[in-house]
């Protein structure tokens, strides 16, 4: 029967055609609206073809298929009358089953349920910050060293030679240290403190001293909300899928939806940071990604790529719109050197997030460790479980990477003094690096 003791859960051959997505998770499944017609129609069909043969025959067949259903019943008369399965046919119904008992969709639900309320409170935080609510004892939340760079100034307060930028940004050779055409703006950073968790303290006074423009506002507001877009539409359709075949797949292209939109909501404040001194390469990336992210839209709601056997195109789909941040990411990086751009936004961090990303699409499009064990990984540990942990650490690591991207130039705007804008001293200090 495959429901473990529990009458509300059936096994992969009991479920609707519809219903039927992996093979290799034998149990736990919710039973779905419908489950009892379609038992019906298979014991009625199996009863007629066999009477056709032989009336022995018929009897095997029907009781063999009554007895799967579990709940088969028998006439005098022979005929088949399946009594009502419990079936979660109602929203109600499958919100119980959230909190009511453990099934094979449980950690797909609240992995990405609880990711929502995380983003929930960090929109909280934000607005907090933004509009300067945030009490004095959460602020060891929203500084926390991990959102800020390890050494994003020069080692020393002191006004320094150009010879000793190479020790904060260690990529130039020569022309960096060297060319007398540097403006005076180039020392306007030095009057920051090297940023290492011991001077946290001078870190809120500088980072504040800059208030946060409508671009920053935007960049996180995106992100957040594209966050809470994709895990809840997830953690719905999760919730639901066990609903009716057209309820389903209803909620299934929110699911699709929610993936486009976090992918887009992840690209843009990346982007803003990453050419944060080249507002022309913001506007075409962002560009690109939005075409790209309305393309991939467009395939995945189609009607012909919404079924089971179309599961490989749609995750390449989401693959290659997420590896198109390979194109930006490498851009910035030939132009200012990796080792610049880790100290400037946490470029490792992006990296991280798009690895994470990619591996746990590609566990679940390969149906791994659960193909290797079929109903060994039901309930716990199954490839798509696998991949929704990936995407909250992908999250966060994208998070850090943004957070820390901020952190940086919010940090060299504070600098502004007499000599110039700490921004604009870094953007001509990356581009003597360029030329170099």
């Amino acid at each position: 029967m495959g429901n473990d003791g529990n009458p509300k859960l059936c096994s992969h051959d009991d479920l609707p055609i519809w219903a039927q997505d992996n093979d290799f998770i034998l149990r736990g499944y919710r039973t779905p609206g419908g489950t009892s017609d379609e038992l019906q129609a298979r014991l009625a069909g199996s009863t007629s073809a066999s009477t056709s043969t032989s009336t022995s025959t018929a009897n095997g067949a029907s009781n063999g298929a009554r007895q799967r259903a579990g709940n088969g019943k028998e006439e005098a008369d022979g005929s088949v009358l399946t009594t009502k399965l419990f079936e979660h046919d109602s929203v109600y119904k499958c919100w119980r089953s959230v909190w009511d008992y453990v099934h094979n969709e449980t950690v797909n639900i609240h992995t990405h349920f609880w990711g929502v309320q995380v983003a929930l409170v960090a929109i909280v935080l934000h607005t907090a910050e933004v509009l300067g609510w945030l009490p004095e004892q959460l602020r060891f939340v929203t500084h926390n060293p991990l959102f800020y760079p390890a050494a994003i100034v020069p080692p020393t307060p002191a006004i320094v030679s150009k010879d000793s930028w190479r020790s904060w940004l260690p990529v130039g050779r020569g022309a960096a240290a060297q060319s007398p055409s540097l403006p005076p703006s180039f020392n306007a950073l030095v009057s920051l403190p090297v940023l290492r968790p011991s001077l946290m303290g001078p870190l809120h006074t500088i980072a504040s001293q800059r208030p946060n423009d409508w671009k920053d506002v935007a960049g996180f507001a995106i992100f957040l909300i594209a966050a809470v877009v994709c895990l809840g539409f997830s953690s719905f359709f999760h919730t639901v899928a066990c609903h009716s075949r057209d309820f389903a797949h209803r909620c299934n292209k929110l699911d699709y939806i929610g993936i486009v939109v976090m992918i887009v909501g992840s690209f843009l404040p990346a982007l803003h940071y990453g050419f944060y001194c080249h507002p022309r390469l913001q506007a075409m990336y962002a560009f690109m990604i939005t075409s790209l992210g309305s393309g991939a839209m467009y395939t995945v709601m189609s009607r012909r790529y919404s079924t089971p056997a179309y599961r490989p195109i749609r995750t390449s789909v989401f693959l290659a719109l997420g590896l198109s941040a390979i194109v930006p990411v490498a851009h910035i990086c030939a132009m200012y050197g990796f080792e610049a751009i880790s100290r400037t936004m946490g470029v490792h961090w992006l990296i991280a997030s798009g690895a994470m990303y990619v591996v746990g699409a590609c566990t679940y499009m390969l149906r791994i460790p659960e193909r290797f064990s079929p109903g060994t990984f039901d309930y716990f540990g199954a490839s798509h479980q696998i991949f929704h942990w990936f995407i909250l650490a992908a999250a966060f690591a994208h998070y850090v990477c943004i957070r820390r991207a901020y952190a940086f130039w919010h940090t060299a705007e504070a600098a502004s003094g007499p000599l110039g804008g700490g921004a604009q001293a870094v953007c001509l200090a990356l581009e003597a690096l360029r030329a170099s």
